[in-house]
């Protein structure tokens, strides 16, 4: 998939009252330890920033900052509704960024180059590549490249868990705000990240539960994969090796960085096994 700017500008356009216009759009980050908000409305047809801000969700779960946590609609309601308070967001709109672990994406090869015919095949071709039932997700596709000589055409797949959907949509209206629209956080991160004159590039976006890898080359996605290397486990270690509790560990890692190790053989040890393996796997 290219990347394709046109879909923010329309949607920060969608409604082109003055008031709408000034409240914008929220976006929003649920990740497996924190939530994150950014709010922006079209000023002279330039994205601007109105308000940004992030939550720890462990508190939420009884758990310390930085755990990584599976929330109970509830309390994520809860938690968005505070971070839209806390961070002044008053738009009325939302659009999601779905994570990684619920979604699926592949680069496949339809046998046709008419495009016409790629939405009749795509169900038949993603049931060889979603690896569950095609009635527990939602699929779309965007071509990618014909092969004329080989009568072939390379088509971006995604799917998305229902569940998944559904659960951001119940925080969504629990927060008495409309869902705008949804995206895989990975095409969020490439926006950010990466141009269509850019070579190939490897976007690395290390997370409190793994880590996530996009190949991308001029700005289409080649490749994705998920790391087992997490921001907890370096704070398990720290906690390990410095015989603290989680709290103090994940407060010392955030403060000191990678300089949490220096003078410290064991703990540098205990960092370097963990970066290795995952850097190993990238």
């Amino acid at each position: 998939m290219a990347l394709d700017f046109s879909k923010l500008g329309a949607l920060l356009k969608k409604d082109a009252s003055p008031k709408a216009a000034s409240a914008g759009v929220i976006g929003v980050d649920v990740g497996s330890s924190s939530i994150k908000i950014v709010q922006l409305h079209e000023n002279r047809g330039v994205a601007t920033l109105d308000t940004y801000g992030e939550l720890q969700l462990g508190p939420y779960e009884d758990a310390d900052i930085g755990r990584t946590t599976h929330l109970r609609i509830d309390k994520l309601v809860e938690a968005f509704v505070d971070i839209l308070r806390e961070a002044a967001a008053n738009a009325r709109k939302v659009s999601v960024a779905i994570s990684y672990s619920s979604s699926f994406t592949a680069i496949i090869t339809v046998p046709t180059e008419d495009q016409e015919k790629i939405s009749a095949m795509i169900p038949v071709e993603a049931r060889k590549y979603v690896p569950v039932p095609l009635t527990d997700v939602t699929i779309d596709w965007f071509p990618v490249s014909v092969r004329a000589e080989r009568k072939t055409s390379k088509v971006l797949l995604a799917a998305i868990h229902n569940d998944a959907i559904t659960r951001y949509e119940s925080m969504i209206k629990g927060a008495d705000l409309e869902t705008e629209g949804t995206e895989i956080e990975l095409f969020s991160t490439l926006r950010t990240a990466v141009t269509q004159e850019d070579a190939t590039v490897a976007v690395i976006d290390l997370g409190a539960s793994a880590t996530k890898v996009y190949i991308v080359n001029k700005g289409v996605i080649g490749k994705t994969h998920s790391v087992p290397m997490s921001g907890v486990e370096l704070t398990t270690a720290i906690m390990q090796v410095r015989a603290v509790d989680f709290r103090t560990a994940e407060e010392q890692k955030r403060t000191e960085g990678l300089t949490v190790v220096s003078g410290n053989s064991a703990l540098e040890k205990a960092f370097t096994q963990i970066l290795e393996r995952g850097f190993r796997e990238i």
